[in-house]
């Protein structure tokens, strides 16, 4: 679990919280070595405890975790405050997506029809219109991060840079198994 949360964590701070999003809802407590849970895991978790929580409604722990794992001094709250602002501020903005997208679902299940999938250019439009905000996103957090990180001792710096590279993969930047890259 600790691995997820971690995972999860520095996606957050890496790539916006799109990809940190995306990372936890494919991930699921009690899969293998904290990895990924069984196939149809997620449906059975979700059938019994009802909607994955919303972004904005997951935050706070992620926050939690990084604040304690980079051991942030009271000189330093100012800045992580910055951060964290920001990271709230993204969460808040995808719980209107994440709603969007469960009536979107709730209307096809009460219609007794599957979603309309999008054609090939209302896809490409899709894709562009997220990577669109997801630069924004990330100008907004890099311009709160770097003050932090520049007040980070050489400690602190090499735990957030751990935090940060396992979030992107590794050498590949893909974001693990689970986050494919941008998208």
């Amino acid at each position: 679990m600790k691995r997820v949360v971690l995972a999860g964590l520095a996606a957050l701070f890496a790539g916006g919280m799109s990809i940190a999003l995306h990372a936890w809802s494919q991930t699921a407590p009690g899969g293998p070595a904290g990895g990924p849970a069984a196939p149809g895991a997620h449906a059975q978790m979700a059938h019994h405890r009802g909607p994955m929580p919303l972004p904005s409604e997951r935050v706070e722990p992620m926050l939690a975790f990084a604040k304690a794992s980079l051991k942030i001094t009271a000189a330093q709250e100012s800045a992580w405050n910055a951060v964290a602002d920001v990271v709230r501020k993204h969460a808040k903005a995808r719980d209107e997506d994440v709603k969007k997208m469960r009536a979107k679902f709730d209307a096809a299940r009460d219609a007794k029809t599957p979603p309309t999938p999008p054609n090939g250019i209302e896809m490409l439009q899709q894709q562009q219109q997220r990577l669109t905000q997801r630069a924004k996103d990330l100008d907004e957090l890099l311009t709160a991060a770097k003050p932090l990180y520049a007040s980070l001792s050489d400690d602190q710096k090499k735990a957030a840079d751990r935090l940060l590279h396992h979030a992107r993969g590794g050498m590949g930047g893909r974001g693990g198994p689970h986050m494919m890259g941008p998208h």
